[in-house]
């Protein structure tokens, strides 16, 4: 599996992930620890997770509930900011929206599930201009 990590200077995103290959829990999990470890990255910084190329069909719902988990742990550890995650097959948007619920709550402003990365740029953008 390959997990691309591009630390941006302009957009709307801080920080764009892309995906490709056969998708492992750990490799997944690996992923983001990169992208949490870089020195470059900072509190609050918004992230782009694009699943598109992604192949998750080995994937189950046990690792997808312990990988939302996770998630909960590195973004209180961490301050990761806003979370989107573009998912174009049924398939990764389907578990895409399962990691979404086991997620709970606490991430439900945080994290959203897309098609595309106009709809990713356009949810971060109504993110900004939301009252806080």
């Amino acid at each position: 599996m390959d997990y691309d990590i591009e630390f941006t200077e302009s957009g709307p995103f801080d920080v764009v992930v892309t995906t490709s290959g056969k998708a492992t829990a750990a490799e997944m999990a690996a992923g983001r620890r990169r992208v949490l470890d870089d020195p470059r990255f900072r509190p609050g910084m918004s992230l782009l997770v694009d699943h598109s190329l992604l192949d998750n069909s080995d994937i189950t719902r046990a690792e997808v509930q312990r990988a939302a988990e996770t998630l909960g742990r590195d973004r209180d550890t961490s301050g990761l900011g806003s979370i989107a995650m573009v998912a174009q097959t049924s398939l990764n948007f389907g578990l895409a929206r399962m990691f979404e619920t086991f997620a709970g709550e606490e991430l439900e402003d945080a994290v959203t599930v897309v098609r595309s990365r106009e709809e990713a740029e356009a949810w971060l953008e109504s993110m900004h201009a939301a009252p806080q």
